[in-house]
């Protein structure tokens, strides 16, 4: 699974770029081609998964709470999945034996700057986002879009329905099998949860987004 920010260009098709490459967003039948920019980053929801098949908490439910456990984590970056179950493969500034729970955090933040880069590739052309709609399996968690909305300093909205790209492949085919003759047809209200930016801790977790970028300079981690 991947981090992945998107935005709607129109017609307007993104030239390919490193970081940022065009996508089709929509096509209604009879209909002009909608596209978007994209932006992605690897193995964001994996690395949640890996942290409950390492034995460092029981479910993937526990992330929040265990990462809100401890004020910070303590100068550990997470680096990625290494090869085998060694700290040192994945968590750079860790000493041999730390705290399950400064891990825990390490990687929760390592999703939250990972997004953050996301947000700043898009920025870079097309300006700062005054809001962000989050979905898929990293925006169940409150800590996760806290901390997002309070780095990138925008607010986060989290809809109430999750699974947004289903639903709107949904949409999509109901539309091409008759359900509904356009967009505009479709009987649907969304509902979303604001997380508001604010600055609180912001310069703590700022640090930790320097000393994280420093230990993984790729792009793609």
């Amino acid at each position: 699974t991947c981090i992945s920010g998107d935005i709607i260009t129109g017609s307007f098709v993104h030239p390919v770029a490193m970081v940022v490459y065009p996508q089709i967003a929509w096509k209604v039948t009879g209909g002009d081609i909608v596209y978007m920019a994209e932006s992605l980053a690897v193995h964001g929801g994996k690395c949640l998964d890996w942290a409950v098949s390492g034995g460092l908490v029981n479910a993937i439910e526990d992330l929040d709470q265990v990462a809100s456990s401890v004020s910070s984590s303590n100068g550990i970056s997470f680096t990625g999945i290494g090869k085998s179950n060694k700290i040192s493969e994945s968590f750079a500034g860790a000493s041999d034996s730390p705290e399950p729970a400064l891990l825990v955090r390490a990687i929760m933040e390592a999703h939250i700057f990972k997004s953050k880069r996301v947000i700043d590739n898009l920025s870079d052309f097309y300006g700062a986002p005054t809001k962000i709609i989050a979905d898929g399996g990293g925006s169940k968690s409150d800590f996760i879009l806290t901390n997002a909305a309070k780095l990138a300093q925008i607010d986060f909205l989290r809809s109430r329905c999750v699974e947004g790209s289903l639903m709107g492949a949904f949409f999509m085919a109901g539309i091409g099998i008759g359900w509904w003759k356009s967009l505009e047809d479709i009987p649907v209200q969304l509902e979303f949860e604001s997380f508001s930016h604010d600055n609180k801790d912001l310069t703590d977790l700022s640090k930790s987004f320097v000393r994280w970028s420093s230990s993984n300079n790729e792009y793609l981690l």
